[in-house]
């Protein structure tokens, strides 16, 4: 409020009849009106819930959702694959083994740097060489009377290396209706053998930890398939598959 002054005779022109100052130039900041208690803020969700099992998954809403890839019908899939479900399958075990993670998969490409002696360019050139593959390593819980992880270490370690050589597979797998695991992408290691065993520690203090074993496994090459028509679940998908 501007303060009131005697108008009579003050000769200012900004001081009114009412002895008050020129109102202010901007108008009053004003605040935004009161959001009611228990309204929710959240953008909306426009995707429907999905079934997992007896399980109902809801949607994220859209503004946290990550914009997908292209699918055959062209349209776009918002959802990405979750990494908890996967399969490990080793080429002479009579069952796949469950294991609880597995990391180090990767492939680098080595350079061979070099400058053509015509270059008029002062520096290095590079060209692609060999590829190498880097070690897997699988964590598995110990099962009473299971040493069959050990049992291919040992017989590697006691020369058995060309004739202990085994193929992988580990299958990335989405969890559909009715418990039904589909796979989506699978990574076939050729020639694989084991290179380090480790046991599980151990601590009389932990009674609620599970023993966990780990091995890491060098292989000669890994290739990828990616499960086209997995989505579409069941026997078409299967049909699908076979014939591309």
């Amino acid at each position: 409020m501007a303060k009131r002054v005697n108008p009579n005779g003050s000769g200012n022109p900004h001081i009114g009849p009412d002895g008050l100052g020129d109102p202010p130039v901007n108008p009053p900041l004003t605040s935004p009106p009161p959001r009611s208690i228990g309204e929710d803020l959240t953008p909306p969700i426009t995707t429907p819930p999905r079934n997992v099992g007896n399980t109902i998954v809801l949607p994220t809403p859209n503004v946290a959702r990550a914009t997908g890839t292209k699918t055959t019908d062209g349209s776009y899939n918002n959802w990405p694959l979750s990494k908890f479900s996967f399969k490990v399958n080793i080429g002479g075990f009579t069952q796949e083994l469950e294991f609880q993670g597995m990391d180090g998969l990767g492939a680098t490409i080595a350079t061979m740097k070099f400058r053509d002696a015509n270059s008029s360019k002062f520096y290095e050139q590079s060209r692609p060489t060999l590829t190498s593959f880097e070690p897997v390593t699988l964590k598995k819980g110990v099962f009473p009377g299971d040493s069959n992880l050990f049992d291919w270490f040992k017989n590697v370690s006691q020369g058995a290396f060309f004739s202990d050589m085994r193929t992988v597979t580990i299958t990335l797998t989405e969890l559909q209706g009715a418990g039904n695991h589909v796979s989506m992408f699978v990574w076939t290691l050729e020639g694989a053998y084991v290179t380090k065993f480790t046991p599980s520690g151990l601590d009389a203090e932990s009674d609620s930890e599970v023993a966990i074993e780990e091995v890491e496994l060098t292989y000669q090459s890994f290739s990828l398939t990616s499960n086209l028509f997995g989505g579409m679940g069941g026997a078409l998908g299967a049909v699908l598959n076979a014939v591309f």
